[in-house]
């Protein structure tokens, strides 16, 4: 189900890519939101943590820890990014790579081979707060700059960071039973 899942919100961004003239869109956020959303981009990788986390299947995704395995599969993103570039618009939605449904799993068995310390508690929270709050941020400030993507992710990151770390000091915060 999540691969068929991942798969339709590929479809759905190859077909928004080919038949959306982006020069007439007010809202780009929009447009990325219906492939790029819970069902068809969170629950498959979800559902793919939780697949590797039954017996035996991490250690066999580690298996597959080969400099040609993974170099394979770095040149099938890096191809399918450079085939985006070329046949789609340069503002055309690059949200879902159907080749991160190969890599993901590959980077997770990686870093979980590595020995590191264990995160700080604040962590988890920050980034839950970073990405329930980044949508937002991002539909209000592209009507108010009129800046491309890039320039508006870079204004996005650290206005998220801050407005992150609002909402976790906040939360930590007693509330009076009064």
């Amino acid at each position: 189900m999540a691969v068929a899942l991942y798969a339709a919100g590929g479809v759905v961004q190859y077909f928004i890519d080919m038949t959306v003239n982006f020069e007439t869109v007010a809202h780009h956020n929009a447009l990325y939101a219906l492939p790029r959303n819970f069902l068809f981009y969170g629950f498959p990788f979800l559902a793919l943590g939780h697949v590797m986390a039954r017996d035996g299947v991490l250690e066999s995704v580690q298996g597959l820890l080969r400099w040609p395995i993974v170099a394979g599969v770095l040149a099938l993103m890096a191809l399918e990014i450079w085939v985006k570039y070329i046949a789609f618009p340069h503002d055309a939605v690059f949200e879902i790579c159907l080749s991160h449904f190969l890599a993901a799993p590959l980077l997770f068995a990686w870093l979980m081979t590595l020995k590191l310390r264990r995160a700080a508690w604040w962590m988890a929270p920050m980034s839950a707060a970073i990405y329930f709050v980044h949508a937002l941020v991002l539909m209000t400030l592209e009507p108010l700059t009129g800046l491309a993507p890039t320039e508006l992710t870079l204004l996005a990151i650290p206005i998220c960071v801050v407005v992150g770390f609002v909402i976790v000091k906040i939360n930590n915060r007693p509330i009076p039973l009064v």
